[in-house]
């Protein structure tokens, strides 16, 4: 959240909406007091930490998985 309120590279341009908002309706789920968006912005968390308590238990059914590793394209990579 606090990286979103300090970079304006994270809008989209094409909506105005911030891309961290894709997770809007995951948090909404996740948080005992999810933030609240305002017009496509957040307001930042008073409160120690990440700002929010989380509910542990919904936590739990996303499990974390490891996903294979990308690397980046190289000049090589592009077509002729």
């Amino acid at each position: 959240m606090y990286i979103t309120a300090v970079t304006p590279f994270l809008v989209d341009p094409g909506t105005g909406k911030n891309w961290l908002l894709v997770f809007e309706v995951r948090a909404q789920e996740v948080a005992t007091a999810p933030f609240q968006v305002d017009h496509g912005y957040i307001a930042l968390p008073t409160t120690p930490g990440l700002g929010i308590e989380l509910r542990q238990e919904v936590l739990e059914r996303y499990p974390y998985r490891e996903f294979p590793l990308r690397g980046l394209p190289t000049v090589h990579d592009e077509g002729p």
